[in-house]
């Protein structure tokens, strides 16, 4: 197994990054994961791995994976419980952690048949289940603006999941810019949104919408929607019929539900 380091002291610097989970997250270059399942993804993944922590039971539940995964030159620090909690500073469900390399942009444009674009999503979770929904009917590219928030957020790689490892990120200072050079690639751009009294001759409900072979689906804030200039790109506006006692779904479930419609329509093709 690679180099082991037994961690006595909770303020050792050589796990001073892991105590960030009592701060307040600043993404530079690297992010955390912190549930069983999502590390475990993560050395399964190309996404290059700077550290393991965890208590010693992990180790030996997961020897087999580390040994076969992980570079020999990657430092494995291990602590007792109470040393472990101590670091982070609470009591986590799994005492397994691992710091990860955040992976460059994937190359633009686009080649896949559908892709998903987020336009003001600040919610950390939102955008980890909006990942996972997103991975779960075949989509493997994700833009994102600069103002939402990182995929990279250690609240959004664990609800994702893991999922984030298999998807192609581009972080986009100028989102209408994008969307404008994918349309010259020939997608359409959709718009995913309630009602837009000023845009009905451009909306259409889910249950009649026919997707197009190339389809950039655009998922706007909860609470104020797309952005006027997001709004000019969009060729159509997707609306969910639902019951008029309920104002609007989360967007990741939203999401889901306009892409299990269209998987489904996909397959009666």
């Amino acid at each position: 197994m690679n180099h082991l380091t037994i961690i006595n002291d909770p303020t050792d610097p050589r796990v001073g990054d892991y105590s960030l989970l009592k701060q307040k997250e600043i993404i530079r270059e690297h992010f955390i994961a912190d549930h069983e399942k999502t590390v475990i993804r993560m050395l399964e993944s190309d996404i290059e791995v700077i550290s393991l922590f965890c208590v010693e039971k992990y180790l030996d539940k997961h020897r087999s994976i580390i040994e076969d995964k992980l570079p020999v030159n990657v430092p494995i620090y291990s602590a007792s419980e109470q040393v472990f909690q101590n670091t982070v500073g609470y009591a986590v469900h799994r005492g397994f952690l691992a710091i990860g390399r955040i992976p460059p942009d994937w190359n633009f444009p686009g080649r896949s048949p559908m892709i998903i674009a987020t336009n003001e999503i600040a919610d950390a979770e939102n955008m980890g289940s909006i990942i996972r929904t997103a991975t779960a009917f075949g989509i493997e590219q994700l833009i994102t603006d600069s103002y939402s928030c990182s995929p990279f957020l250690r609240r959004s790689v664990r609800v994702s999941m893991g999922n984030i490892f298999y998807t192609k990120i581009r972080r986009s200072s100028q989102l209408a810019d994008d969307l404008k050079q994918l349309k010259s690639e020939g997608y359409k751009v959709i718009g995913l949104s309630l009602p837009l009294s000023d845009r009905l001759h451009q909306t259409t409900t889910l249950d009649k919408f026919p997707f197009p072979d190339k389809s950039l689906i655009v998922l706007g804030n909860e609470a104020n929607g797309l952005h006027e200039n997001i709004q000019e790109v969009c060729d159509r506006f997707l609306t969910i019929p639902m019951n008029p006692l309920v104002d609007s779904l989360n967007v990741s479930h939203s999401l889901a539900v306009v892409l299990g419609q269209s998987w489904i329509q996909r397959r009666l093709e």
